[in-house]
């Protein structure tokens, strides 16, 4: 996506002609004297600034050579940039009405109960709505899902807890848990 940059372009905005009455794009019809629909400079300048703002809002640089940054500017603006996702990280969506968040947490007793603090890397603003889990355990195999005490989780973090029957499924030290944390 670029701003037009022909030898006839103007150097700045030009100021729009007063409003007309909103229409559709016609063919025209010559046989009954009606002209197709002519295309003025404000319609195009504004089409081109809605495009230029979406891409300059994901803070990508206009690049005439690169046809898809629309779609990637979309999905940055949607998804987050893909650069910083990682193992650790989070991703706020629809305005912060969404924010995920993830990561690991390593485990330091061998024991089949016990629990162990998780703080966020960044509090929700507002709540917290859910995390959940997995561990792994020997030979990587994954055991879980661990369990989030319901009454720990706030917008700062939450207490994971492991919670074996069987001593041999034991979540061995220093193992990880998995996490996702929901929330806005």
């Amino acid at each position: 996506m670029h701003r037009i940059d022909s030898s006839t372009a103007a150097a700045t905005l030009p100021a729009p002609a007063a409003a007309g009455t909103p229409g559709f794009f016609t063919a025209g019809n010559p046989a009954a004297g009606v002209p197709p629909t002519s295309l003025t400079n404000d319609f195009f300048n504004t089409v081109q600034e809605e495009l230029i703002g979406v891409i300059a809002a994901a803070a990508l640089a206009p690049d005439k050579t690169n046809n898809g940054q629309l779609l990637a500017a979309i999905l940055r603006l949607i998804l987050g940039d893909p650069s910083t996702i990682g193992p650790n990280g989070s991703i706020t969506l629809a305005g912060g009405l969404l924010i995920i968040q993830w990561g690991s947490l390593a485990i330091g007793s061998g024991s089949n109960t016990f629990a162990t603090p998780l703080v966020f890397p960044e509090p929700f603003p507002n709540a917290a709505w859910g995390c959940v889990g997995n561990a792994t355990a020997r030979a990587n195999t994954l055991w879980g899902p661990v369990v989030v005490t319901p009454e720990s989780l706030t917008k700062t973090g939450c207490s994971i807890q492991t919670d074996t029957a069987n001593p041999a499924q034991n979540i061995a030290a220093g193992n990880s848990v998995f996490w996702i944390a929901i929330g806005h």
